[in-house]
């Protein structure tokens, strides 16, 4: 009988005890939240690659060899056909990047008549892709001469139409090695590292694009076919649907068609984003501006020395440093 009242008892004060506990821990609740600070700031640290392969235009390292082709201007369409992935599609809408700086936020622009040869270097020239264009193959960030490819041998008449094709329009157009797989060792070791250099003395032509057409006669169905490729001169009425993609081309001419450009266009729209406002950067390159320390290791091709220390950085000099990286080096 004790014992079996004894037990009562301890029960009777473990079930008080524990409703005890319970009006504690409502009354002082433990928050899962650090005490350090209710919204700490965004830390963001980014590498960015200065090779010299950043100034080509085309994808991968071994469509280089593919300058003077039809397939070397056919962007890459939603069916994943077509062949270089930096060429002009017309199903993509190329949106200029928005940029932050100290004054706020900044739309960049250009325009067909006047599409800026890099769109983040306004004093760096422009041409007229109405009459004026030439594929590139390589342009280097702050340079005001690009490397370009042959205009395709096969369609010169309507390249230069209503004018007589002029001499040398196709100097150096290849067929022969284009497509295959790169087997060089990098940093110009392999044989199809790079874009293939030529003498062309073609002048500018209408601007224009190639697609992906397989019912096209002589077309094998096969991408790496010459002759499964349209040529699309841009024009007011040229887009899907018979639209106007004047000005979608001048925004890929000035803000994608480089891996450079590419790469800091979208830089750009993505830390134009509200949420990175106030957010700490910090940032590094592959060969040049490798010291996240001193704060003085970081010039652009424009020679401003941009200060990359965490605890020294903004979104602006970010962007700033984004658009304008350090030169290529001659590594790939």
């Amino acid at each position: 009988m004790h014992r079996s009242s004894l037990t009562v008892s301890l029960c009777a004060a473990a079930a008080a005890l524990v409703m005890l506990a319970g009006n504690a821990g409502a009354q002082y609740a433990v928050s899962q939240t650090p005490a350090l600070t209710t919204s700490p700031p965004t830390n963001i640290v980014m590498m960015m690659d200065d090779s010299g392969s950043m100034q080509w235009a085309f994808v991968p390292d071994a469509y280089g060899a593919c300058t003077g082709t039809r397939r070397f201007n056919a962007g890459v369409d939603p069916n994943h056909s077509g062949f270089n992935a930096l060429a002009y599609d017309p199903n993509i809408a190329y949106a200029p990047p928005v940029i932050i700086t100290g004054s706020g936020v900044q739309q960049l622009s250009t325009s067909f008549t006047a599409a800026l040869i890099d769109g983040f270097n306004p004093g760096g020239g422009t041409i007229d892709l109405s009459s004026g264009y030439q594929p590139t193959a390589a342009s280097a960030p702050g340079q005001t001469n690009q490397q370009f490819s042959p205009h395709p041998s096969q369609d010169l008449v309507a390249i230069f139409a209503p004018n007589t094709p002029p001499a040398g329009a196709s100097a150096g157009g290849v067929t022969g090695t284009c497509g295959q797989a790169y087997s060089g060792t990098g940093g110009g070791g392999g044989n199809q590292f790079g874009p293939a250099t030529y003498t062309n003395t073609a002048t500018g032509a209408p601007a224009y694009y190639y697609v992906y057409v397989p019912t096209l006669a002589s077309c094998t169905s096969s991408t790496n076919d010459d002759n499964c490729y349209q040529y699309v001169r841009v024009s007011s009425t040229s887009g899907p649907g018979k639209t106007d993609e004047r000005q979608n081309f001048a925004n890929w001419y000035s803000f994608y068609r480089t891996r450079h450009l590419m790469i800091a266009s979208a830089a750009a729209s993505a830390m134009a984003d509200p949420a990175f406002t106030q957010a700490r950067v910090t940032w590094r390159a592959l060969n040049s501006c490798t010291d996240m320390v001193s704060g003085n290791d970081c010039a652009g091709w424009d020679g401003n020395v941009v200060d990359n220390r965490i605890g020294c950085s903004t979104t602006s000099r970010w962007q700033a440093a984004s658009r304008a990286s350090a030169p290529p080096s001659t590594s790939g």
